[in-house]
């Protein structure tokens, strides 16, 4: 029970067991005074310690372990203070403050503390304790003072009463915990302290631990009051920044608080989506981390793209609570493909090294376009590909250079600013062509009856026209360089190499072409370390052929007529070469007969005349139509004719 005005409890025992003298009864006066400070003691009893913006700090037997991380001991030449933690029940243990026992006698004012200070910018609202001390009466001042040394509850030095008057603190019959409010001071300290103007005495006494003035406090809770809520600074990088961001990110925030954040929680729109519990301490006066920082993983695939309210929640040691918002940007899907690229400026090849492409830009997203990543590759298909990244890239890039001569194929895909791209959307492959070697020049034609060349002739079959040509740069003609002559059959894919010629020293060339079906011939120059290569081609019919006779050159009408022969020219389809039997009568050739030849290419057909009158001579001849699968030109036989009489 709290006594007194100071929550000290003054006693009169008539055989003190901890040794003091036996007094008188109690006058009226000191029974009056101890009945108010009982109801004090009982209305402060009542108070909540743990109000918003509190917090409790423990010692001793109200800590764990028995700890005592919050009271600091000092001591004056012939008194002690210290820990014996916990208590254990004995009146000599807990945080302790008393005189060394032979010291001598002590001058007025030498004392022991254990001092409490609350945090920088808190207050102490009070102190819950349990405590057992003595003190020889007029001697010793005994129990919490504050930093000017007023007691603000025990008793102290010269108070009324007789000489051999005891300051006894506790309850003998068992632990009694009392609050005391310590009306917002800054600290609190547990003293023992000779007060006796004459000085004290130190020799041993007949308490447990012989000492003439001592305190223990077994139990301490002491509250302390903050209202100050934690400062957050939250980073202007990464997510918390309001960069473009995506997959699995870290929220960080720096808090810092003078009495240390003891948690803090994540929301995003609202939605908690992650909580951070700091390792407090309450046996120290600042009992979590100052200045921790926040961290939460937060999977960003969770969200949808675009933009989202994030808001970290910091909460201190009081329970003092501050938000920061931020706008965290998200976005976890690649770009689509961009459509129509195309090469700005003329087409073919290009002699600077530099082209610059557009497009139209994918649909919307939610992060914007950051760079353009692209590839160049061989449009033959040979080597290594050359990869590269430029800046911007929404509708193109400008200057670009390709690797090397030659033709290449670019395509491109897009990176947005939270760093999403996808290889697999790259854009349909356009052709970029590069040579800066001077342009070369090659024609080549048919010779023709006039002595002139065509780039096309149609020759007959089994003739071998001469082909024409030349090859010059910047109008001079190139000496000695080699020329290719390559081939190929109409209706084939296939392209074969059938010469090679050389320039005379004017540049020019010729060409003997060989018998053959009708075909399409090719004259390249490969280009040198100054020149570009450069090609050209001939087209070359050739007619069809086949023989044709008849078994009779003159008839009667009614007899019949064999026709037969050969289609000439190689290679004949497999389901025979189409005809067509042509007689002319009545001004025109008209066919009468349409046959195939077989495999080898022969063919017959036999006619009997049935409406002739008088003498007539028909001519006859093989019409040969052209067919994809026959690498000839329309073509016909020699003519025949046949006299048929008539009646």
């Amino acid at each position: 029970m709290a006594g007194l005005a100071s929550g000290g409890t003054m006693r009169f025992p008539r055989g003190d067991r901890r040794g003091g003298a036996p007094m008188g009864a109690r006058p009226a006066y000191h029974r009056a005074a101890l009945f108010a400070v009982v109801l004090a003691a009982v209305a402060a009893l009542s108070a909540d310690p743990a109000a918003g913006g509190t917090y409790r700090v423990v010692a001793c037997d109200a800590a764990p372990g028995g700890a005592n991380n919050a009271w600091r001991p000092r001591s004056d030449s012939g008194m002690l203070a210290y820990t014996a933690c916990p208590s254990r029940g004995s009146a000599t243990r807990g945080l302790v403050v008393r005189n060394r026992v032979g010291a001598g006698e002590l001058r007025r004012g030498r004392a022991a503390l254990m001092t409490f200070e609350a945090p920088t910018g808190a207050s102490l609202d009070g102190i819950e304790f349990d405590w057992d001390g003595l003190g020889a009466a007029r001697q010793w001042t005994l129990g919490f003072t504050g930093a000017d040394g007023r007691l603000i509850a025990g008793c102290g030095a010269r108070q009324p009463g007789g000489a051999d008057a005891a300051c006894v603190l506790g309850d003998p019959k068992g632990v009694k915990r009392t609050f005391k409010p310590l009306g917002g001071r800054s600290i609190v300290q547990i003293a023992a302290r000779c007060g006796a103007s004459g000085g004290c005495d130190t020799s041993p006494s007949r308490s447990a631990d012989r000492a003439r003035g001592r305190l223990a406090v077994h139990y301490a809770a002491v509250v302390v009051r903050d209202g100050s809520a934690p400062n957050l600074a939250a980073s202007d990088q990464g997510l918390v920044g309001g960069e473009w961001s995506r997959g699995l990110q870290i929220a960080q925030v720096r808090a810092s608080d003078n009495v240390g954040v003891r948690s803090a929680s994540l929301a995003i729109d609202g939605v908690p989506r992650g909580r951070d519990t700091q390792r407090c301490d309450f046996t120290r006066r600042v009992p979590c981390p100052r200045t921790p920082v926040l961290g939460y993983r937060l999977d960003t695939r969770r969200l949808g793209d675009g933009p989202h309210a994030m808001s970290v929640t910091a909460t201190d040691a009081a329970g003092n609570s501050r938000a920061v918002r931020r706008t965290i940007r998200v976005d976890n899907h690649a770009p689509r493909a961009v459509r129509d690229v195309q090469v700005l400026g003329p087409g073919g090849v290009r002699s600077h090294n530099s082209f610059d492409l557009r497009w139209r830009p994918p649909p919307r997203q939610a992060a914007p376009i950051l760079r353009a990543r692209y590839r160049l590759c061989r449009a033959s298909g040979s080597g290594r590909c050359a990869e590269g990244v430029r800046p911007g890239g929404a509708t193109g890039i400008d200057d670009l250079s390709v690797p090397g001569r030659g033709e290449w194929r670019f395509r491109t895909w897009l990176v947005d600013a939270a760093g999403n791209a996808r290889r697999v959307n790259a854009s349909e492959p356009v052709t970029l062509r590069f040579d800066d070697r001077q342009s070369v020049r090659m024609s080549s034609g048919v010779e023709v009856a006039d002595g002139g060349i065509a780039p096309r002739a149609t020759i007959g079959f089994g003739k071998r026209p001469t082909v024409r040509g030349s090859v010059s740069a910047a109008s001079d003609g190139l000496a000695g360089v080699r020329v290719a002559v390559l081939s190929r059959t109409r209706g084939s894919h296939r392209t074969s190499r059938v010469d090679t010629l050389q320039t005379d020293p004017s540049g020019r060339f010729r060409y003997r072409v060989e018998r053959g079906p009708s075909r399409t011939l090719f004259f390249e120059y490969g280009g040198g370390e100054r020149h570009r290569p450069a090609s050209d081609s001939v087209g070359l019919a050739v007619r069809a052929r086949s023989s044709l006779s008849a078994s009779r050159s003159r008839v009667e009408n009614g007899e019949r007529v064999r026709f037969e022969g050969r289609v000439l020219g190689r290679p004949v389809p497999r389901e025979g070469k189409l005809l067509q039997l042509e007689a002319h009568y009545r001004g025109s050739w008209r066919t009468f007969a349409v046959l195939r030849s077989n495999r080898r290419g022969r063919w017959h057909y036999g006619y009997r005349f049935e409406a002739t009158t008088g003498s007539v001579t028909y001519p006859f001849r093989v019409r040969i139509p052209r067919e994809r699968s026959y690498p000839y030109a329309v073509g016909r036989s020699r003519v025949v004719k046949v006299v048929v009489r008539g009646g």
